[in-house]
């Protein structure tokens, strides 16, 4: 059902006090509250409620219209958040495909641990995340945990990427390789680790699809171990049809 077509009223009774004048009320509070008794017993009939009283009442249920009416999108007459909540995710590297199947294992054959251990140079984790965003969100950073299996350098170090891709399907076309927005690598170090992709801030939307990828790291000689532990993921929620309270 649409929402009236005409605006609601502006918060009544904004001015703290009549102004100053030769009547009785002038310079008094223009809202007074009733005492806790007359709100308990109410009005009987034939009772006239004075000014102050009607600016109170009125002016605290105009006061709410007004903000709850920022919780309503005029437009679609869909729930918003005036001011976006900030979430949290927490994902398990288990549920990741791999780009090149037998490139990953659960470490040491553990599978109760959620983690996944690099076999190759260059293996890929790959997690759409257009399946577990809602559109309407915004991806403000993602953090990964993991320990890479040896101390590297540059381009060999574990990476971890957000490709962004808007496929076309007003006019069908190639799908093309997608826009990186950004690429974070790990410390150099072989110590348990968070690796940061901080001020991703993208929207998902209804056009595009968003997918992380993990990188196994690359070494000179037999391939050490990379293993991923848990990722993070941090949101901007718009709405209450995103995810609900979480």
């Amino acid at each position: 059902m649409p929402g009236p077509s005409f605006e609601p009223a502006a918060e009544w009774s904004t001015d703290t006090n009549y102004p100053a004048g030769a009547d009785p009320w002038n310079g008094n509070a223009t809202r007074v509250a009733p005492s806790a008794g007359q709100h308990s017993a109410g009005l009987e009939p034939g009772d006239t409620l004075p000014a102050p009283w009607w600016n109170y009442f009125i002016g605290r249920l105009t006061a709410w219209v007004a903000y709850l009416r920022g919780f309503v999108n005029e437009v679609t007459d869909e729930l918003i958040y005036p001011n976006p909540l900030a979430r949290t995710l927490i994902l398990s590297p288990s549920a990741f495909e791999q780009s090149i199947s037998a490139t990953w294992e659960a470490p040491g054959g553990v599978f109760t641990t959620g983690a996944r251990g690099s076999l190759v140079d260059g293996a890929v984790l790959v997690a759409d995340l257009s399946k577990i965003i809602p559109a309407g969100c915004t991806l403000s950073s993602v953090e990964v945990l993991l320990n890479p299996g040896a101390a590297r350098t540059g381009g060999d170090r574990v990476a971890v990427d957000i490709l962004e891709q808007t496929p076309n399907f007003a006019v069908p076309a190639a799908y093309g390789t997608g826009t990186s927005l950004g690429t974070a690598y790990d410390d150099g170090s072989s110590s348990t680790q968070l690796v940061t992709l901080a001020a991703v801030d993208e929207m998902l939307v209804s056009t595009n699809t968003l997918q992380l990828h993990i990188y196994s790291g690359q070494d000179a000689g037999a391939h050490a171990q990379d293993v991923i532990y848990a990722v993070r993921l941090s949101i901007l929620e718009t709405s209450p049809s995103n995810f609900g309270a979480t």
